[in-house]
């Protein structure tokens, strides 16, 4: 963990925590309910789902040896990223941060988040915070994290089935 995270969730008033809430943009692995409450035990106050415009999916956070990268929102003029906007406690959002590597993997970004029943709420969002050149596909393993988070959430149709043909790495675990 981030040592400045660390500190910073350390030093939250418990009383006060459970009262602020920020608002967070996923679009990867943390759409799918086994990893954000299994994994990261975090547990969303709301959910919505949604669509960040001129942003695309890219896999261009590095991985390693079978995971060679994990998802990013990248600026894409033209195109866009669905995934669900989750409101969560500022000591879940902490957490969250020091379990996606802020600020060695990922970056803190601000979007807009135009939800499915017409709400336009900002956020914050991940991406890669030294982005590979190329969009590298991602394994097996993890491309089925997303697909399982898309389905479980309700997004568009037809970003599951863009989801469901993108080809994932060919040494996949």
């Amino acid at each position: 963990m981030a040592p400045l995270l660390a500190a910073a969730l350390l030093l939250l008033p418990r009383l006060a925590a459970p009262r602020l809430s920020v608002r967070y943009f996923a679009y990867g692995s943390n759409m799918a309910a086994a990893v954000l409450t299994g994994v990261r035990r975090i547990s969303p106050l709301e959910k919505r789902c949604g669509v960040v415009r001129d942003h695309r999916l890219a896999f261009t956070v590095p991985g390693f040896a079978l995971e060679p990268s994990f998802a990013s929102c990248d600026p894409a003029k033209g195109e866009r990223l669905h995934g669900v906007c989750y409101s969560l406690t500022l000591a879940d959002w902490l957490r969250l941060c020091a379990s996606e590597g802020v600020p060695a993997a990922y970056r803190v970004t601000t979007v807009d988040v135009h939800c499915y029943d017409g709400a336009e709420l900002p956020a914050y969002t991940l991406s890669a915070a030294l982005p590979l050149p190329v969009s590298l596909p991602p394994s097996r393993r993890y491309l089925n994290l997303l697909r399982q988070g898309a389905r479980e959430a309700g997004l568009d149709p037809e970003w599951q089935r863009k989801l469901e043909e993108m080809e994932p790495f060919f040494l996949s675990v």
